[in-house]
């Protein structure tokens, strides 16, 4: 069950949350097609969806799962179908919209599913964003990081979460996690 939008906590910022939700809905739509009429859908040469400073933390480059997201294809075209008109026409998003905050909800749940990944909008009460990356590997010959941050990272940007599986790792591969600011540099060790 998805969580209704706190579309009153948005406040002003509730055209910024819909367009960086309804944007993402339109990339998956337009990718899964692409993909269904024998094109890659990869998503390349795509104008990134403009992070709104309304959500509280930077989620890192969200790349779609999908086979994920044929499975969820009924209710992502649902949405789109009930969410279209407010993109069209943005005078109708008001947080008193019948039905908006629970359609927004549901559409985050399924993005948040198909990204992997928290989205969470500034004075939600709810586990904040988070970057999330999940490798898995063969064999390891140099250097693989789940996450690389550069410059400041606390927690106003959100969570890190990165989980590396390799089932070899060569005398010159080295794994890390989470690398902030190079930290986690890449020289391999003895091992």
């Amino acid at each position: 069950m998805s969580d209704a939008l706190e579309l009153t906590v948005l406040g002003a910022g509730l055209p910024a949350a819909f367009g960086f939700l309804f944007g993402h809905l339109d990339r998956i739509v337009g990718r899964r097609l692409a993909r269904q009429d024998g094109e890659a859908g990869s998503g390349e040469g795509e104008e990134p969806v403009a992070l709104p400073v309304c959500l509280d933390g930077d989620p890192g480059e969200l790349t779609p799962d999908l086979d994920l997201a044929d499975q969820v294809a009924g209710s992502l075209q649902t949405l789109y179908g009930r969410l279209g008109p407010y993109a069209l026409d943005a005078r109708r998003l008001t947080p008193q919209a019948p039905g908006l905050a629970d359609d927004l909800g549901a559409l985050r749940t399924l993005l948040e599913a198909v990204y992997g990944t928290r989205l969470t909008f500034r004075g939600e009460s709810r586990e904040a964003t988070s970057m999330r990356a999940t490798v898995d590997a063969a064999d390891i010959e140099g250097v693989v990081k789940g996450i690389a941050v550069r410059g400041a990272w606390g927690t106003e940007q959100g969570c890190l979460d990165a989980s590396v599986t390799a089932r070899n790792v060569g005398r010159t591969g080295h794994v890390t996690g989470i690398d902030v600011d190079g930290t986690g540099r890449g020289e391999p060790t003895d091992a």
